[in-house]
């Protein structure tokens, strides 16, 4: 939920390209520069799960695709100790 308000003075340029870019994107100049702000400065608790999410993909990558079946086996299998 969105909480804390800021203003920010654009050049008149800068803007109008902001406004053409929310638009073409569906979205608001106030969630564009919220997502860059976030992509610019991350947090490290954002690094830590990315990192974690990247490698469960190159993981997942490497697996191919599992049936229901196999999971169920691997979860029983699992169960066991």
């Amino acid at each position: 939920m969105l909480t804390k308000r800021t203003n920010i003075l654009f050049e008149e340029e800068v803007f109008r390209y902001l406004v053409a870019l929310a638009n073409k994107n569906g979205t608001s100049v106030g969630d564009l520069v919220r997502k860059a702000v976030i992509k610019a400065y991350p947090k490290k608790i954002n690094d830590k799960r990315m990192d974690a999410y990247n490698k469960i993909i190159k993981l997942k990558k490497g697996l191919g695709r599992i049936s229901a079946k196999e999971i169920k086996a691997l979860v029983n299998y699992g169960r066991r100790y």
